[in-house]
């Protein structure tokens, strides 16, 4: 130790009463009510500043901020509560109805595509997300290959995509786990509307290309995000279909 904190790692030194109640209490309250804490501040450059965090993360600058794994696990968890019928950041949801023949048709999407369709049963949506969140992160590598076959030259490694990839799910988790309950399409237009916005400045921050060569990759990488997740999905539906 040297002073007040390790001269190695940074950490304070634990004093009489760090581990008591009132300390405790004291450092929960400081995180939730200062506007400069990490929790608020992570937050506020994930909804507000596209492309910030993960710009941040690849400059060395990290301790200010909620580290991408734990942001998008906390996140995604939190969007499973607020929108348990959905499936991924995009909320894609799983609907069956009834082919020519009397079986079940599955669809996958984020509205019905018939009057006639309804969600799959409680039961068959609990099977779905325990298969899900397994295989997500799958989508995750899939994101990142896309990102770094698009900017190979600009960014080289492929760790670095994924970062960047655990910045824009956590986003999306946040917007779709807001408008899923909306009804009709309306959720589905501003998830996709918001989203492909998102992606794209966050891709100008990161990597300064200009308007239309940013929109063609961004159409891409979004085009690759979208097909990922209906991959996710439709193979979590058949797995939980074979489980029983």
């Amino acid at each position: 130790m040297s002073g007040s904190y390790c001269s190695n790692c940074g950490e304070e030194i634990l004093h009489d009463g760090a581990l008591g109640v009132g300390h405790l209490a004291h450092d929960f309250l400081h995180e939730f009510t200062h506007l400069d804490g990490k929790i608020w501040r992570t937050l506020r450059a994930l909804l507000l500043q596209p492309g910030r965090l993960t710009a941040e993360y690849w400059a060395g600058r990290r301790g200010l901020w909620i580290r991408p794994l734990r942001l998008y696990l906390v996140i995604s968890a939190l969007q499973l509560l607020l929108a348990p019928s959905s499936s991924g950041p995009m909320g894609l949801r799983v609907f069956v109805g009834r082919d020519s023949s009397g079986g079940p048709q599955y669809n996958v999407g984020s509205s019905p595509p018939q009057s006639t369709t309804a969600l799959v049963d409680e039961h068959v949506q609990k099977k779905i997300q325990s298969v899900y969140l397994w295989i997500r992160y799958f989508s995750l590598l899939l994101f990142a290959a896309a990102s770094l076959g698009l900017y190979r030259k600009r960014q080289p490694y492929l760790g670095a995509h994924l970062i960047f990839g655990l910045h824009y799910y956590s986003f999306d988790y946040v917007l779709s786990g807001a408008l899923t309950r909306l009804p009709g399409a309306a959720a589905a237009t501003l998830i996709l509307t918001i989203g492909f916005g998102y992606l794209f400045l966050s891709l100008r921050r990161l990597f300064g290309d200009g308007f239309w060569k940013t929109l063609a990759k961004s159409w891409l990488l979004f085009c690759a995000i979208g097909i990922a997740e209906a991959l996710m999905v439709v193979a979590s539906l058949l797995l939980a279909l074979r489980l029983g």
